[in-house]
Formats: C-alpha cells, sequence, structure tokens
C-alpha cells in the first residue's frame, strides 16, 4: 500500500494534533539554531573588541554571521510583509463581502492572529537587530 506524502515528505492524512506538534517542534528547534548563532555572533564580538592583535579569521568570521543574521532579518521582513497583506485581504473580504457573521467571527479570530505573528515578527528582528549593534 502507497502512503500519500505532501510536500514536505509528511504524510497527508496525519492527525491536526500531531501536525501542530510537527510544526511547533521545528520552529522551536529553528528558534534554538537562531538564539545559538547570536550567542555565537556575540562572543565573536566579544573576543574581537578585547583582542587587540587583529585576528583576521575572527574577523572573517563575524562578518559570515553578520550576513547570516541580514538574510533572517530580510526573511522575516518578507514573512511580515506577507502576513500584512494577508490581514489587508481579511479586512477587504471582511468589508466588500456578505459574509455571515460566523464568517466574520472567524475572519477576526484569524486577523487576530495575524496580527499577533506580526508583532513576534517585529521583536524577532528587533532582537536580531539589536545583536548587529553588539
Amino acid at each position: 500500500m502507497t502512503e500519500n506524502i505532501c510536500r514536505y515528505k509528511i504524510p497527508c492524512d496525519i492527525d491536526v494534533f500531531k501536525y501542530d506538534f510537527y510544526l511547533n517542534t521545528l520552529k522551536q528547534e529553528k528558534k534554538l539554531r537562531e538564539n545559538l548563532l547570536l550567542e555565537k555572533n556575540k562572543n565573536i564580538q566579544d573576543k574581537l573588541n578585547n583582542n587587540n592583535d587583529n585576528n583576521i579569521h575572527l574577523e572573517e568570521l563575524k562578518n559570515e554571521y553578520e550576513n547570516y543574521i541580514k538574510e533572517i532579518i530580510q526573511e522575516k521582513n518578507e514573512q511580515k510583509k506577507g502576513l500584512e497583506n494577508i490581514n489587508s485581504y481579511i479586512q477587504e473580504i471582511i468589508i466588500n463581502s456578505g459574509l455571515t457573521d460566523n464568517d466574520i467571527e472567524q475572519s477576526k479570530k484569524d486577523t487576530q492572529e495575524i496580527i499577533n505573528e506580526i508583532l513576534r515578527i517585529k521583536e524577532e528582528i528587533n532582537s536580531l537587530n539589536l545583536s548587529l549593534k553588539c
């Protein structure tokens, strides 16, 4: 019997709870890796600031981390922009469509989830920007 596999090699018939758990696990792992990289970047910057002999290898490594962090910031800005576009679209649908009361309530809940996600992404961007300034 062949199993129906989705784009990311996750069975399409997987339980929603298991899928949410899987996504949360991936998000946590990504956040841990980002924090590890930020910590390494800070350690390198501290070493560079305390080391007067300008170690060229540390400087190169520092630049690589800074470039990586800038890429993450760019991705987060794109995520934020995409969520803002989705939020605008939902607002437009609420205003211009003849939605039922239940649909409007669901749209408002969706909008609030999107706003919360946008705020979370903004916090992450601010944190990443601060790490670049250290």
